[in-house]
């Protein structure tokens, strides 16, 4: 968020993933109620307001006609090229649907597992679908495709925003909710195939 080169800087990236792997794990070592508020919290804060935030900037940017950067739409274009860029942005897609399985970990925890348990998946789904298409579309509209970048893009979509908004300084606060939100979901990742060797342990 500060300082954006530092993404560049494997030392840095080391020890910032390694610490907060291990902050994370030793937190999930206060029990699952504590996992279940930080994700559950973790997701409120670092995923939905976010997403609702970024999808009204999309909905004032169209309105107020500003540029879009986002390509005219082709059927050459729509298919990818083979390349390595192409290859790795696969890679990503596929890594979207890693981890769906932790929810599955903690559906003895809901009150009544066999109705409980398909609603909330049904409900995510449905809301993971739009907040993903619409934040995608929020990215390719505001960056443009030159400095798209894997790791960074929705913070640079809410930084142009905000620059063209003139309320730059909201980017360290949403920055912030984004971490607690990245946080929350490694700490749903970490937990899962804890619970799930629990019954073979007590077996």
């Amino acid at each position: 968020i500060l300082a954006p080169a530092l993404q560049n800087n494997s030392v840095f990236m080391a020890v910032a993933m390694l610490s907060i792997f291990w902050i994370v794990t030793g937190f999930n070592f206060f029990g699952t109620r504590a996992s279940s508020l930080l994700s559950s919290v973790g997701t409120l804060l670092g995923a939905i307001i976010p997403s609702v935030l970024l999808m009204g900037m999309m909905g004032v940017w169209i309105v107020q006609g500003k540029n879009i950067q986002i390509p005219a739409f082709t059927f050459d274009a729509f298919l990818p090229g083979l390349n390595i860029q192409s290859m790795i942005f696969a890679a990503s897609m596929i890594l979207m649907f890693a981890g769906m399985e932790m929810a599955g970990y903690h559906a003895t925890e809901t009150r009544n597992p066999a109705k409980d348990f398909p609603l909330a998946m049904f409900l995510s789904a449905g809301i993971i679908c739009i907040i993903s298409i619409i934040a995608t579309l929020a990215v390719a509209f505001v960056v443009p495709v030159s400095k798209l970048n894997l790791n960074s893009g929705i913070t640079e979509t809410f930084a142009l925003m905000f620059q063209e908004f003139n309320i730059g300084w909201a980017i360290v606060p949403v920055g912030l909710l984004l971490v607690v939100g990245i946080i929350a979901e490694l700490s749903t990742w970490l937990i899962g195939p804890a619970i799930g060797l629990l019954p073979a342990a007590m077996n």
